[in-house]
């Protein structure tokens, strides 16, 4: 198996007496309050923390090269205010293990400070993993040395053509808070012709990957295909 994947997520405890509560004052099952209770605590926050810190470890991703392992394929590292399990599992080749985590202090800062936390907790928790499964710890501390080099900027060339003495290519742009994508058009001569920003999405692949699909070049009409081969952007130089 190939390790090639990674994610942050938040993890919590349900507060039982608040279950209790509302169990009783909407007449619910312990399963139903449970699910009321996420709706209402943690949803949210669950669901931010996830975009907010995907920027890194899709970054960690792509940069990574691969490890192989024996049943392995991602590492999801699960963030709390308090680690109240301290195991390594191993489940459906995901293995994971809770870190410590304030929320409320991750809310609090910049952009960039954002950035640098989700790569400390993601590698508190790949140390944590990698010392159980006895694994080498090189070549994840090469793809963060490479991200802070980059200055945690997750900036890539989704694809580049060369026709019609152009040269036209989509750069995905991948920020805490959305990615934007831009194609950009350059003659021969290396002058811009086109930077145009096409797409500004959700933080997330499942949100923004759809727009990906092809570029076309038709004389002077250069086109972003998504991935239903639809025309999405044309634009006639």
């Amino acid at each position: 198996m190939l390790l090639r994947e990674f994610e942050l997520i938040i993890e919590y405890q349900n507060d039982e007496r608040v279950i209790s509560d509302l169990m009783l004052k909407n007449n619910l099952v312990y399963s139903e309050a449970s699910v009321l209770y996420y709706n209402l605590n943690w949803k949210e926050k669950c669901r931010k923390f996830s975009l907010e810190t995907r920027c890194i470890t899709s970054m960690f991703a792509r940069l990574f090269s691969g490890v192989k392992t024996q049943n392995e394929w991602k590492i999801l590292v699960q963030c709390c205010d308090k680690v109240f399990d301290d195991r390594v599992l191993s489940y459906g080749g995901v293995i994971s293990t809770q870190v410590k985590l304030n929320y409320a202090n991750f809310c609090r800062l910049s952009e960039k400070d954002k950035k640098t936390c989700a790569l400390e907790l993601l590698m508190n928790g790949i140390q944590k993993i990698a010392s159980i499964k006895k694994w080498n710890l090189e070549p994840f501390i090469s793809v963060k040395e490479q991200i802070i080099s980059l200055n945690y900027n997750n900036t890539w060339t989704w694809k580049l053509i060369r026709k019609n003495s152009m040269e036209v290519k989509v750069i995905c742009q991948h920020c805490v808070d959305n990615v934007a994508i831009f194609l950009i058009i350059n003659d021969i001569n290396g002058n811009t012709i086109l930077d145009e920003k096409v797409i500004t999405e959700l933080p997330d692949e499942w949100a923004y990957s759809k727009y990906l699909g092809d570029i076309k070049i038709e004389k002077n009409k250069i086109s972003l295909v998504d991935k239903k081969k639809k025309i999405y952007k044309s634009f006639v130089i």
